[in-house]
């Protein structure tokens, strides 16, 4: 069974390239925070904003109990990633461009989450084919809305 609790997230990205940072963003906006009793996971979703650029996506976030995230984008923007310490993955993104190769190297997933909201935390690194690599540090604290 499946219980799904309305939540505020916050959320700080922060990114490097070449060493160099770039300018952090900070967003707050509501979703949900549901529990899967039966595996004992959870996930944290949302609905993308013009502030991020991806009107008409949603963005789901599932904890699972081996300590990993897998991360879906659905609608405008499709992606659909396991993050995994030390793993290389490999995938496409779907965006309203067309479809752009993509490798993650995931070196950080840590996440604590309960009925009464928490943390997620990934570190990763992005590369595009002929652009430059983006390492990623996003933050996601979850808290229920009153």
């Amino acid at each position: 069974m499946n219980k799904e609790k309305p939540v505020i997230i916050h959320i700080i990205s922060k990114q490097w390239v070449k060493g160099e940072v770039i300018e952090p963003v900070k967003l707050m906006t509501t979703g949900l925070l549901t529990q899967d009793e039966e595996n004992n996971e959870w996930t944290i979703s949302y609905d993308e904003s013009e502030a991020t650029g991806m009107v008409g996506t949603k963005t789901s976030l599932r904890l699972t109990k081996e300590g990993h995230v897998h991360f879906v984008r659905t609608g405008s923007v499709q992606m659909d990633v396991l993050f995994e310490s030390g793993n290389h993955f490999l995938t496409q993104m779907e965006t309203p461009f067309g479809l752009l190769d993509i490798s993650i190297l995931t070196n950080e997933v840590k996440g604590t989450l309960s009925d009464q909201g928490g943390e997620l935390s990934l570190g990763y690194s992005l590369n595009v084919p002929r652009q430059e690599s983006v390492s990623t540090k996003l933050n996601l604290k979850v808290e229920p809305k009153t």
